[in-house]
This record gives structure tokens, sequence and C-alpha cells, in this order.
């Protein structure tokens, strides 16, 4: 119990100074508000968001393209209320 009460300490240690980061630069706290607008993010989804793809969303073309890097729509192949096969990965 020790050591998930220390881990916990270090995760709230963690999250306070990945804040500060974020408070302390502009970009990040655009972005930040940015991502919080979206419903279901909060601060630090937010941070886990730009973490990974950097303040500067011009890199991708729309949010669409957003949304397919990092995973959040798969593939939908239904027709006619049927759900076909995807291909596998390697095909």
């Amino acid at each position: 119990m020790e050591h998930l009460a220390f881990l916990e300490e270090e995760i709230t240690e963690l999250d306070r100074e990945i804040s500060e980061h974020v408070k302390q630069h502009t970009a990040l706290r655009v972005a930040s508000q940015l991502a919080q607008s979206v419903t279901g993010i909060k601060q630090i989804a937010a941070a886990a968001v730009i973490a990974e793809t950097g303040p500067d969303m011009t890199q991708f073309c729309n949010g669409g393209k957003l949304a397919a890097w990092i995973g959040t729509c798969p593939g939908n192949n239904i027709s006619g209320g049927k759900a076909h096969r995807r291909p596998n990965a390697q095909g």
C-alpha cells in the first residue's frame, strides 16, 4: 500500500509539472484550451494529445485526418446493414 501511495504522489507531482509547463508556454496553453473545447477532453487528456501531436495542428489537413492519425475513427465497412471483414494489417 505504501508503494501505491508513493506512485499516486508521483503521478500527482508529474501532472502538476505538466500543468505548469503548459501554463508557461503560450502555444501549449492555446492548444490545451482548444483541445479542452472537445467534449470529454479535460486538462490531462489535452496534455496527452498535445504531447503526441504537438501544438501545431497545421500538419493535419482537417479534423478527420487528426482523428485517423490518433486512431479514434476505425474503418467502417458496413453495407446493407451487414458488417464485412476488414483486411488484416498484412494485406
